[in-house]
């Protein structure tokens, strides 16, 4: 038994000697060497007075909060449609899809950070259906569905994109102070600075309509297609009054004859035409051509100053323009209303025959005087002649064909105010 046991111990010693069984075969890994073209990466420790970097949030987008500031009178806010109406206090603070309303006297003023101030005036609604910040941009969505809201706007630094929707028209505000009015009576706005734009929901192609630019306010309202008429329909008085019922037609023939002079046309027109002839002898008003009237009016199309110039050369080859302004004796004297620079975003000239005026041609010229710093300009060439002020030129008013001058570009037209007919030619010249 013993001899089996000592047989088997010496197999096993056998064995293990040669398989090695017992010894360590462990061996240390290979570090893993980096291509050739890849440098090392080398990682600094931290220092003690060195701060987390803050992460790039410049493609965040940050809604904005709505601060009421100011109120006065009967003034009511909502959060919703679903919630009620409750009073408005200042201080408070709103998100997107609030909406304010005013009573009577009454109005609320709310700002928008970091730049925007609104004030709605009294027996308004309007609704903020947006105001967001991203990228340096701001962009804010304001719904008005009737009343009269001012807005103003500091621009310092950052790029604005803001909408003012009503029922009757949308206004861009890229300027920095805009009041705008939707009521019954239509919409009406009245901005200054850059790259204002008004957008008539039932005008023509509802195409979007620049105006502003000008050290002055630049208005524009409903059933216009540009400042410029906005301008020349309130140079005319109506010497009846504002609501003295005119028709459409008569309305338009106030705006195209500014220098009526306090006299009603349709009330001189039918005295002349009572006239009884008795014996050779004309009892009344004696039939005059008079008056005629020639306007030049220029709507600036960007931010600076237009210096347009009026002349025209009469049928006795008598030249009346600025600097002769004063051109033959009563009764066919003709009178230059004076020089305009056209600094406040526009500007109107006139020439004037009040009651005789020569028979034959007339050669009108506008002429784009300023230099090549100033800006372009649209215009607007109308003549009306007689009691009734009869059209007989209308130039740059239709919207499929504007008129514009550079600086040192002319509009040259020719017309007979005794004739049934006009002709006009229109040439451009540039003086270097």
């Amino acid at each position: 038994m013993g001899q089996l046991i000592m047989a088997d111990l010496a197999l096993l010693l056998l064995f293990i000697a040669a398989t090695g069984l017992g010894q360590s075969t462990a061996h240390e890994p290979e570090a893993l060497a980096p291509p050739a073209n890849v440098a090392p990466k080398i990682i600094a420790p931290a220092s003690k007075n060195s701060k987390p970097t803050k992460p790039d949030n410049s493609d965040q987008t940050v809604l904005l909060k709505i601060v009421v500031t100011a109120v006065e009178g009967m003034v009511d806010v909502r959060t919703s449609d679903q919630k009620l109406w409750k009073p408005a206090k200042p201080g408070q603070q709103f998100e997107v899809g609030a909406e304010f309303r005013t009573g009577p006297r009454s109005s609320v003023e709310f700002k928008i950070p970091p730049d925007q101030t609104v004030v709605l005036d009294r027996l308004g609604t309007i609704r903020i259906l947006d105001a967001i910040q991203q990228q340096g941009k701001v962009k804010t969505e304001l719904g008005m569905r009737h009343g009269r809201v001012t807005y103003e706007i500091e621009a310092a630094g950052l790029e604005h994109d803001s909408n003012i929707r009503s029922p009757s028209a949308v206004i861009a505000v890229r300027g920095t102070e805009l009041t705008y009015q939707d009521d019954a009576f239509g919409a009406f706005c009245m901005g200054q600075g850059r790259d204002l734009q008004y957008i008539d929901r039932f005008g023509f192609k509802r195409q979007p309509i620049q105006f502003g630019g000008g050290a002055v306010k630049a208005k524009m309202q409903s059933g216009r297609s540009s400042a410029a008429e906005v301008n020349r329909s309130e140079a005319s008085l109506d010497p009846r009054g504002r609501f003295a019922g005119r028709s459409v037609l008569e309305r338009q023939r106030q705006a195209e004859n500014p220098g009526t002079g306090g006299n009603d046309y349709r009330t001189v027109a039918s005295i002349q035409q009572a006239t009884i002839a008795a014996g050779g002898a004309l009892t009344g008003v004696p039939r005059i051509p008079g008056p005629l009237i020639f306007t030049l009016v220029w709507q600036n199309e960007a931010l600076g100053s237009a210096n347009l110039d009026l002349s025209a050369v009469l049928p006795n080859k008598r030249t009346i323009s600025i600097s002769n302004p004063v051109v033959g004796i009563s009764p066919e004297q003709g009178t230059h209303s004076g020089d305009m620079l056209g600094q406040n975003g526009g500007g109107v000239e006139r020439i004037r025959f009040p009651l005789h005026f020569p028979r034959g041609q007339y050669r009108l010229k506008a002429q784009h005087n300023g230099p090549s710093s100033e800006v372009s300009a649209q215009i607007f060439l109308v003549g009306v002649r007689g009691p009734l002020a009869e059209t007989i030129l209308d130039e740059g008013r239709s919207p499929s064909n504007p008129i514009s001058l550079e600086p040192g570009q002319s509009f040259r037209t020719t017309v007979s105010p005794y004739g049934q007919t006009y002709t006009q030619t229109y040439t451009q010249t540039v003086t270097q």
